[in-house]
């Protein structure tokens, strides 16, 4: 049997349950131009660092054990960084037997970025589950292994995208506390983390239960409650960006339940 070895390609064709097409390719140009495949494709990679978009508007770096996943109609583009080198090891996958874990959403075309781990150990599981370079008798199984391959995946994925949705909220978050005005500057923050608002606004809602305006608001009249205990009402809307006192008494009232000078009071007599 031949070992796997760059510029190698082996073709699965294993009717009627699917067809696998994989390959080595060692300093690769990616795919630089936005471009639609119409089966799936996991693409590894094995050496170096590239950019990743797709049509969406998600973006990603990829560093060695990283891989992406690619579902078909998605338009996408991936390449290495200037003056950087790139390999990869894919798997072109398609069929009866995969649309599952599509359908069922296993995996889903809104992650297509996996942190899979030490490149040299993936590379070896990816070779060993797609089989032997000439190896003709071995198209059922080898589908059977990239299956159970493919849990693996689904597995990283979920760990990657929960630390991917807790490091964008971190940063986002991170945005909104370094505003000083009384209502944030959505765009900006956008800018910041790399998005566009209405994705932002949407995914910070699904993670956190509340908009980022409402959010925001709830930090103001947080730190509104500790500047109370020792400045007047007048200063403290100054202080956190309000046009003028009326402004701010009417948002923390909304928030708080009960007017500052009331909660002064409160404060006062405990």
């Amino acid at each position: 049997m031949t070992a796997w070895g760059p510029g190698m390609t082996r073709v699965l064709d294993c009717p009627p349950l699917g067809r696998m097409i994989a390959g080595y390719k060692v300093n690769s140009p990616g795919v630089p131009v936005v471009r639609t495949w119409d089966p799936y494709v996991l693409v590894f990679t094995t050496a170096g660092s590239a950019w990743f978009r797709d049509v969406e508007g998600r973006q990603a770096d990829l560093e060695a054990g990283d891989a992406l996943l690619l579902f078909p109609g998605l338009g996408h583009a991936f390449a290495p960084r200037s003056g950087a080198t790139w390999s990869e090891f894919f798997v072109i996958f398609s069929g009866p037997l995969f649309e599952p874990w599509y359908r069922e959403r296993v995996l889903v075309p809104t992650a297509p970025v996996v942190r899979l781990g030490p490149a040299a150990w993936w590379l070896r599981r990816l070779q060993q589950a797609v089989g032997d370079i000439d190896d003709p008798t071995d198209g059922y199984a080898a589908l059977a292994r990239f299956q159970l391959l493919l849990c693996e995946v689904s597995q990283a994925l979920q760990r990657t995208r929960g630390a991917d949705h807790a490091r964008w909220l971190q940063d986002v978050t991170a945005q909104l506390e370094a505003t000083s005005a009384a209502r944030p500057d959505l765009e900006a923050v956008a800018d910041a983390v790399g998005t566009s608002s209405q994705v932002l606004r949407k995914r910070f809602q699904s993670l956190t239960g509340q908009s980022p305006h409402q959010w925001y608001a709830g930090l103001q009249m947080r730190r509104a409650c500790d500047l109370l205990a020792e400045q007047r009402v007048q200063e403290v809307a100054e202080q956190l960006g309000f046009c003028d006192q009326f402004q701010f008494s009417r948002r923390f009232k909304q928030v708080m339940g009960i007017p500052p000078r009331e909660y002064q009071r409160h404060c006062a007599g405990r």
